[in-house]
């Protein structure tokens, strides 16, 4: 009897993992509203200089560039119930001393645009533009991550000479 009761609560206790798991890995299937996040600003490196601001849609943006000053379009995207989650581009190449505004959209889900090793962490709600601008000080290699979406593969990188 106490066995077939502790089976019982062991089929149930996986079924309730699965059901969560799936239905916290559906994307598209179940609507839902993105629990706000509180935007604290979070202070730079020292070896580098962040601003970030809302983008409103009538500025303009240009592709990657090589310069101070310049826009870079970022596309968080999370392309209609293919479970697919990328960065577009997801990679740039940057001197140092270069300053760059990423413009930074996202489709359908909220994402994340973190550079842990600078301390970036901007986040765009669905439908969404945000810009965070980027003063590069010093050479290396910064991964960027979409928090929610990085076990499923929305990473990047910026390489800065």
């Amino acid at each position: 009897m106490l066995l077939n009761k502790l089976k019982f609560i062991s089929f149930m206790l996986i079924s309730l993992s699965l059901f969560i798991t799936i239905l916290g890995c559906s994307s598209g299937s179940v609507e839902s509203t993105p629990t706000p996040v509180a935007k604290i600003p979070s202070p730079p490196l020292p070896s580098s200089s962040v601003a970030s601001a809302p983008m409103s849609t009538n500025e303009s943006s240009s592709n990657q560039a090589n310069s101070s000053g310049l826009e870079v379009e970022v596309e968080m995207q999370d392309p209609g119930g293919s479970g697919e989650y990328i960065y577009s581009p997801a990679n740039h190449k940057f001197k140092v001393g270069d300053e760059i505004t990423f413009v930074l959209t996202s489709e359908t889900e909220f994402h994340s645009f973190t550079i842990d090793d600078l301390n970036i962490d901007a986040s765009v709600d669905a439908g969404e533009e945000q810009r965070v601008t980027i003063t590069f000080d010093k050479a290396g290699t910064y991964a960027i991550i979409c928090i929610p979406h990085e076990t499923l593969g929305m990473v990047g990188e910026i390489t800065v000479e």
